[in-house]
């Protein structure tokens, strides 16, 4: 199982860093394309993007100053294309 940690004491958190922006961007957007292609319907990949983004700035408030643990999950069901 692939794991990452991210030491949230040596990220600088800049939410106005456009660089940062457009690179979450690009790849939001190649994510876009690859799931569609698989089926799935953008706004189930919004939805999922949302929440799981939610999650992770819970995770951040909770525990701003430890390790984040990033572990492969299997994937949950969702909502497809008919």
């Amino acid at each position: 199982m692939a794991k990452i940690l991210i030491d949230t004491n040596e990220i600088k958190f800049d939410l106005s860093s456009s660089p940062c922006r457009a690179d979450v961007e690009r790849t939001f957007h190649s994510m876009m394309i690859e799931l569609c292609k698989k089926g799935w319907h953008p706004a189930a990949v919004a939805m999922a993007l949302a929440d799981m983004a939610e999650d992770f700035i819970m995770d951040l408030a909770e525990e701003p100053s430890h390790k984040i643990s990033f572990e492969s999950q299997a994937p949950t069901k969702g909502t497809r294309l008919h």
